[in-house]
């Protein structure tokens, strides 16, 4: 009986340790691809530095952004004038927002507009802000009302033009290695994965509870397998933190997912290190006086 109840502790905090060290990277995962997220990262880059830092960059730009340099030629406007204005908060936020919608399809399968009315409203409004605040022009508020409102019934009257995020599937498609990674992917960011990531730690909980009830064992047991796995996550983070800045020279948009990722992650994983060892030392005090009031009621 005694065997089988430690082999049972035993499987229970296994489950407990996979479980937890799974959310603790997978909840940084989720952060970084959320669409807010993958919005403040673009935004973040200053485009102008980068180009400047390394060459290629301008030619990978002005080979997605072709159609507008070539239009900006033809009124003699200069390379350096339409990289200003991609660096602009403003463009940087619009690619910012229709990109995060893009692979928010991709892994969600939520299907939507590339770029939304709300959105493309709410980028001629703080355009026009940044005008007023430039000292160039200063709106009244009438104008610019007529101005939003001139805007989004444009936008409403054209909205069937603007595309869906599903036209990317055929281009997806037509790459089966870039599919089986997003299959994957998508597998892994499913909801349902993180719903029985949780189960699986209450369930291993309650098991160590049932088992070692004893004294309040269950805690001391469950604390501290959340605290090594914790501690695990933080030092391998540590240790990816560290590779990348040997192996990434550059601050492209690739190193900047990956700083945030795993700065997020150490962030997550610390948090839960430090409310681990806090409630350890709250049991070992707990523990402690009781044992002692115990003692002392014998005595």
């Amino acid at each position: 009986m005694k065997f089988l109840k430690g082999l049972g502790v035993f499987i229970l905090t296994l489950v407990l340790f996979l479980a937890t060290t799974s959310i603790l990277i997978l909840i940084p995962i989720r952060h970084t691809v959320s669409k807010d997220t993958i919005k403040d990262t673009i935004t973040s880059i200053d485009i102008e530095k980068v180009i400047k830092e390394n060459p290629q960059v301008q030619e990978d730009v002005t080979e997605a952004f072709k159609p507008l340099y070539d239009k900006a030629s033809e009124y003699g406007i200069s390379e350096d004038v339409v990289n200003k204005l991609l660096n602009s908060k403003e463009v940087k936020g619009m690619m910012g927002d229709f990109t995060g919608n893009i692979v928010d399809y991709v892994l969600t399968g939520k299907n939507q507009k590339i770029i939304s009315n709300t959105e493309i409203e709410n980028l001629v409004s703080n355009a026009l802000d940044k005008i007023d605040e430039s000292g160039f022009y200063e709106f009244k508020d009438d104008e610019k009302d007529n101005i939003l409102n001139t805007v989004k019934e444009t936008v409403t009257k054209y909205q069937d033009l603007i595309p869906d995020t599903s036209i990317f599937d055929e281009a997806i498609k037509e790459t089966p290695e870039i599919e089986s990674i997003f299959k994957v992917t998508k597998f892994i960011l499913n909801d349902n994965i993180l719903i029985y990531l949780i189960i699986a730690i209450v369930v291993s909980i309650l098991g160590i509870l049932g088992l070692k009830f004893k004294e309040g064992k269950w805690i001391k047991s469950s604390t501290i397998t959340v605290l090594v796995s914790a501690m695990l996550t933080t030092l391998g983070t540590i240790a990816l933190l560290i590779l990348k800045d040997l192996v990434f020279d550059d601050m492209s948009l690739v190193t900047n997912i990956i700083n945030k990722s795993l700065n997020y992650s150490l962030r997550v994983s610390l948090t839960t290190l430090i409310v681990m060892v806090i409630i350890l030392i709250i049991y070992i005090i707990v523990h402690k006086n009781i044992y002692k009031s115990k003692e002392e009621a014998t005595e």
